[in-house]
């Protein structure tokens, strides 16, 4: 494990003792279903994700102002691996796609962790943490439940 990861995990143990991650009842709601993501850096993404289990199918339908049509490999499967009820760690099946260079790099450094922290009806802000050319990037996001 690398030291990027130990203190991200730290933090997390950290934040889970002093109860933070205990007031959010209701990350469960977003373990399983289909949702619709929102990023903000270091691309404007919109993503839909579908997850079932400790498996997740996530298709691009856009990337800041292109559409996703317009990439090669709109679909990509991953698979995660919960942390506690509201984090992860995201690694990509290459078994099932041909993975981009970011989602290798992800894969190599152990996985994206992302902590989910603010829930608003069917919406919950998050934050994912990875490393990628050697430097530790964080990004926000909003993972909305569709109905």
């Amino acid at each position: 494990m690398t030291v990027f990861w130990q203190a991200r995990l730290l933090n997390l143990l950290l934040l889970t003792s002093l109860g933070v991650n205990g007031q959010i009842s209701e990350c469960d709601t977003f373990e399983e279903g289909i949702f619709t993501t929102y990023l903000s850096y270091p691309n404007e993404m919109e993503w839909k994700i579908m997850r079932k289990g400790n498996s997740q199918t996530e298709v691009l339908i856009k990337i800041e102002k292109q559409q996703a049509s317009d990439m090669e490999t709109v679909e990509f499967y991953a698979q995660l691996d919960w942390v506690d009820d509201c984090s992860y760690i995201v690694t990509y099946d290459s078994s099932r796609h041909a993975l981009t260079e970011e989602q290798k790099q992800v894969n190599d450094s152990g996985g994206m962790l992302v902590v989910m922290q603010g829930k608003e009806g069917d919406c919950i802000e998050y934050v994912s943490y990875m490393e990628l050319n050697g430097e530790e990037i964080s990004s926000d996001g909003i993972l909305c439940k569709d109905k």
